[in-house]
């Protein structure tokens, strides 16, 4: 049986979407919670990590002790050949211990909004599940810079860096690609990121209402993903 581990930073950031997937693909899934003061693992004793989002800015010069710690398992991952997937804050901790930086986006970028596979050469090893294109749910003000040695994935309008893969196993994602119904109305309801006037921020109403049009295509597109992963690791 594969095994999963889960890093959750706070309550409103789960794994969501991810984990009814992965119990339908027989995956045991261990869920870290930093919120609550659990210990992070001195091993990456699993196949795959998963870390996704939290409120948190690593641009600052004072962030969670567990900050270093979860880079240093992250490293370790990566040195095992670990499938890794890094979501929203994740990812940009994934980015930065592939060498790149994490820099503040020219605007927040909040709700439901496209991305587009960016036009380059494209890895071998790509995912074939990942569409050219969808509308996908987006909560941030930061966002990375592509690694070194990494493939551009995604972008959209407002933020050019919305996922890569770095080799066959690892990839990040801007976008909250984990999300459900429930991961929203948490969000709307814990950040007053949507309060923000800008084009790229939608208010409650707007999100709550393209919720309805865009989460099931996103879920799907999840679901196909997360299919594919699996299946590697059982290669």
């Amino acid at each position: 049986m594969a095994r999963a581990i889960v890093i959750q930073h706070t309550a409103a950031d789960t794994a969501a979407a991810f984990l009814p997937l992965l119990d339908e693909l027989g995956v045991s899934v261990q869920c870290i919670r930093l919120d609550r003061g659990e210990a992070l693992p001195k091993v990456a004793a699993c196949d795959l990590l998963l870390t996704f989002g939290a409120p948190i800015s690593l641009l600052e010069q004072r962030v969670p002790g567990w900050v270093e710690q979860e880079k240093e398992l992250i490293e370790l991952a990566v040195d095992q050949q670990k499938m890794i997937i890094g979501v929203c804050f994740g990812a940009q901790l994934l980015a930065i211990v592939l060498g790149a930086r994490v820099k503040r986006n020219d605007a927040p970028e909040v709700g439901w909004h496209p991305v587009r596979k960016v036009a380059c050469k494209q890895a071998a090893s790509a995912f074939n599940s990942l569409p050219d294109s969808f509308y996908a749910f987006h909560w941030h003000q930061n966002t990375f810079e592509t690694p070194p040695d990494a493939v551009p994935l995604y972008g959209s309008r407002v933020c050019q860096n919305q996922a890569f893969q770095y080799g066959d196993r690892i990839l990040g994602f801007q976008f909250h690609f984990e999300a459900d119904e429930r991961t929203i109305r948490n969000f709307l309801l814990a950040s007053k990121l949507w309060r923000n006037k800008s084009d790229s921020v939608q208010d409650k109403e707007e999100i709550l209402r393209l919720t309805d049009l865009y989460l099931s295509k996103q879920q799907a597109t999840l679901k196909a993903f997360v299919n594919e992963a699996v299946g590697r690791l059982k290669c």
